[in-house]
């Protein structure tokens, strides 16, 4: 008895392995495209390209990018010789000459005989035009209400003609930074009072001594007579 059980349990076993192995050879279809994907061209998107929507206009582009050493300023104007030439298309610009770039009254943060790096336009008028600070949104910009009511919504994007340090860093504007960064002239706006007290007292002292050895001659000479 326990043989005939253990030849039905075989007999089970063969049938259902062979029922398996027949059902997997028809579950493929001929001609059904198969699971691996073959392999082709891939396009590559450079995260770094941003796309504006049609109606937003993207800053203007600089059209000459250089680091300059700034030698003098008057009237808003800085004037910078040319030591390195990043950018100029145009060449416009000559290393070793002096170049002069109107930057408005922020012209007062750049310490004389710093370099920095300078991007501007070229105007009409065969000058160039460039600044520190980036302009602020009027009126609050876009947290004014209904201001995004109208139009497509542009990206806040930053304005690439300006002037920074020469390692690209942002130029501090801050309140004192143009009167901090003048020593020579904090030391002299101390030492000046200080000094102009010190003579006066010292011209008063010298008078009075003056006055005391005047008085005691003229009264020596009245005893004498």
């Amino acid at each position: 008895m326990r043989r005939l059980v253990v030849l039905l349990v075989l007999s089970g076993t063969v049938v259902l392995g062979s029922a398996t192995q027949a059902f997997a050879q028809t579950d493929t279809v001929p001609g059904a495209p198969s699971d691996s994907v073959a392999s082709g061209p891939t396009t590559t998107v450079d995260p770094t390209v941003s796309t504006l929507p049609a109606d937003c206009t993207p800053p203007k582009a600089p059209d000459v990018v250089f680091i300059g050493r700034i030698i003098d300023a008057t009237s808003g104007t800085g004037r910078f010789i040319v030591t390195v030439i990043r950018s100029d298309p145009k060449e416009l610009l000559r290393e070793g000459r002096a170049v002069d770039v109107r930057i408005g009254a922020d012209v007062r943060f750049l310490a004389f005989n710093e370099n920095y790096l300078i991007a501007a336009e070229h105007t009409p008028d065969n000058a160039f035009r460039s600044k520190v600070r980036q302009p602020l949104p009027v009126l609050g910009g876009d947290q004014v209400v209904g201001v995004d009511d109208f139009g497509p919504a542009c990206p806040s994007l930053s304005d690439p003609i300006v002037v920074r340090n020469d390692d690209g860093s942002a130029i501090d504007t801050g309140v004192l930074t143009a009167f901090l960064d003048d020593r020579r002239g904090i030391a002299m706006a101390i030492l000046k009072p200080v000094a102009g007290v010190a003579l006066g007292l010292l011209v008063l002292w010298a008078l009075k001594r003056l006055i005391a050895y005047a008085g005691s001659g003229l009264s020596d000479m009245l005893r004498g007579r």
